[in-house]
């Protein structure tokens, strides 16, 4: 889950920085990079978004949290 979150952030910083330099019509629909940016926003949901990842690390490493 650490590799999936670190791989997301970094493609949507990646995409972010593509869309920034091509301008504006890469936002308009049918373009490869809007569709890369909505493929990295999902992927920030699916399987696990990040909260989801830090309680399972967190989990595995110290155990679960008693009350």
């Amino acid at each position: 889950m650490g590799l999936k979150v670190n791989a997301t952030e970094t493609a949507r910083r990646v995409v972010d920085l593509a869309i920034r330099v091509s301008g504006g019509s890469s936002y308009f629909r049918g373009s490869e990079l809007e569709r890369l940016y909505r493929d990295v926003l999902a992927g920030m949901f699916h399987p696990s978004d990040d909260e989801s990842a830090h309680n399972t690390v967190a989990n595995a490493w110290l155990g679960p949290l008693e009350d």
